[in-house]
């Protein structure tokens, strides 16, 4: 394209209603700051943004959802006593959905923040208190903001269905349980050409339920339970609900306390699977999905051969890797460039891209370190980056680092060229996908040389996995 040359690009949009998801406001924290202010001392704006651009089924015709996340940090630190969280969506006509530019984007990004600029002032006014108001940013600034945003594919990888809920639920042996996430994990529509043998009247069901713990000091606890549904002719489900909570091992490892468990996951993936359901435009064919008490006693049973079996051995071999800080990550571009990009390719390659073969690349990192259930814990954790600094036990750390190294191993091999249209879709463009490469390498020599300099022998690390010849 000529420099300097003026281009036009005809196309049209509606605006639709702005939506608060979140709003919070610590009363006690504003005063706080509000002092901190009169001292002198700085605060500013945070803002996050993720974004989604979906065909309607018309022709050049899509949908383009942005979340904003806005919170006042005090130059102390710490958790912004005031923050809200909005969802906007826009009609975008006249274009294909690789028109849609960081400069497009940008047009939305400043109205939407109008809107919230006007909400936030609105109820601080109503609520007496006196902070800055959001800022006004730059052409500039919002092109940064556009462009080093990525895409999701579905709202179910939003923050915001990823948000901890932090609900209360009443266990067995006295021990009360906090709802620490439930979240989608994914929903992977059946293809038209997978129906031709199947009567539209019928389905078939498999299920699977599947669980991991996590674990500070062996009294605090987080259990995931994993529900998998593969409903044929609709689709593939995986959901996970966390539990945390606090006890001994001879408290919770039983029957009783795994039954109430299970129960209770299970007894929440159905509406959450009808929402998937009715998102993706999929006719649901499950009227009910009930479980009956002897399958949920059998599956108890299962949960605590497994911890007796395969959790507490490993625990007691490992128990410094399951306990001890590891990688410590704070958030900046090129930081949740390397995560985002790592999970992006990762869920690629084990079940989003039909050129891979997904049963078989499960299996294989399964067998080098990263069991395929607790990846979906590394995930959540690591994704977590996009609000603030995370910190990984040693056991993620070396399983962040399988990761990042298949990752990086895939896209510069002959492989790589069939992630190109997921990633580019995802606004990893090649720019992007260059930096990664240059960003995680030299990440994983700092991490060998670090682990070298304390004197650690990982084999993990020390012995690299050829991924290229074993993923397919």
């Amino acid at each position: 394209m000529e420099i300097g040359k003026k281009i036009s690009v005809n196309y049209s949009y509606l605006y639709k209603t702005m939506q608060v998801l979140e709003w919070h406001l610590d009363e006690s924290g504003a005063e706080k700051l509000e002092g901190e202010i009169k001292e002198g001392k700085k605060v500013e704006w945070d803002l996050s943004c993720e974004i989604m651009m979906q065909p309607t089924g018309e022709e050049k015709h899509h949908m383009v959802t942005i979340d904003l996340w806005l919170g006042i940090k005090p130059e102390s630190g710490g958790t912004p006593p005031v923050s809200i969280r909005t969802r906007h969506r826009t009609g975008v006509y006249k274009l294909d959905i690789e028109q849609i530019t960081s400069n497009i984007l940008c047009q939305f990004l400043n109205y939407h923040l109008a809107l919230v600029r006007g909400y936030v002032a609105t109820a601080l006014e109503e609520e007496m208190v006196s902070l800055p108001v959001i800022p006004l940013y730059s052409p500039e600034e919002l092109f940064d903001i556009a462009s080093l945003s990525s895409y999701h594919l579905n709202l179910y990888e939003f923050s915001y269905y990823r948000r901890k809920l932090h609900q209360p639920i009443s266990l067995p042996n006295n021990i009360v349980a906090t709802i620490c996430q439930e979240s989608t994990q994914y929903f992977l529509p059946y293809q038209p050409s997978v129906l031709d043998n199947i009567d539209e009247e019928k389905y078939i069901l498999t299920w699977a339920i599947a669980n991991d713990y996590e674990t500070s000091d062996f009294f605090n606890w987080v259990l995931n339970v994993d529900v998998k549904l593969e409903v044929k002719p609709v689709g593939n489900f995986l959901y996970r609900k966390s539990y945390a909570f606090q006890a001994h091992e001879k408290d919770f490892v039983n029957n009783e306390f795994y039954a109430v468990i299970i129960a209770d996951a299970w007894k929440n993936a159905y509406p959450t699977y009808l929402e998937n359901c009715q998102q993706y435009k999929v006719e649901n064919l499950l009227e009910s999905l009930p479980i009956s008490e002897k399958t949920v006693a059998a599956k108890a049973e299962d949960f605590r051969s497994e911890y007796f079996r395969y959790v507490k051995p490993n625990l007691q071999q490992n128990s410094s890797s399951w306990i001890e800080q590891g990688l410590t990550l704070t958030k900046g571009d090129n930081t949740v460039l390397k995560v985002k990009l790592t999970f992006a390719i990762m869920d690629e390659i084990l079940y989003l891209n039909p050129n891979f073969n997904h049963e078989h690349n499960q299996d294989a990192i399964s067998a080098n370190n990263v069991p395929y259930v607790i990846y979906f814990t590394l995930k959540h954790r690591c994704l977590g980056i996009t609000e603030g600094k995370i910190k990984l036990s040693w056991l993620h750390t070396f399983m962040f680092y399988q990761c990042l190294d298949l990752a990086l191993k895939i896209l510069l091999s002959d492989q790589g060229e069939l992630l190109q249209e997921s990633l580019l879709k995802r606004n990893f463009t090649d720019l992007r996908q260059k930096e990664y490469i240059k960003f995680g390498s030299d990440f994983i020599k700092t991490l060998k040389n670090s682990l070298k300099k304390d004197g650690a022998e990982i084999n993990v690390i020390n012995e690299p996995v050829d991924w290229a010849a074993i993923i397919c």
